[in-house]
């Protein structure tokens, strides 16, 4: 995690396809823990599934990568994605 709370990372991705129900949530948390990123992945109305993660660019980066094959139930058909610095630090990954 960054030192300096002004430079933390944030990633925020939007996942649409069939990433609900399909253990996609599951998935980003156990990566998200693996790659020490705190944030929250949750699923939205409209079917897809919003990540906002924070730490180290390059573990942003791999986490980035990854939503774009999901785990192998689901079908990914379009991944957003926007960088900020991050304007208040998460503690932890959290899922909803």
């Amino acid at each position: 995690m960054a030192d300096n709370f002004s430079t933390l990372q944030e990633l925020q991705v939007k996942i649409t396809g069939k990433v609900q129900g399909v253990f996609f949530r599951q998935t980003i948390k156990a990566w998200a823990v693996e790659l020490h990123l705190q944030g929250f992945v949750r699923n939205e109305p409209d079917g897809s599934v919003v990540v906002c993660a924070q730490g180290e660019r390059s573990a942003l980066e791999t986490l980035l990568k990854r939503c774009y094959d999901g785990p192998g139930s689901a079908r990914v058909d379009q991944v957003q994605s926007n960088w900020h610095r991050a304007s208040t630090p998460y503690s932890s990954f959290t899922m909803y």
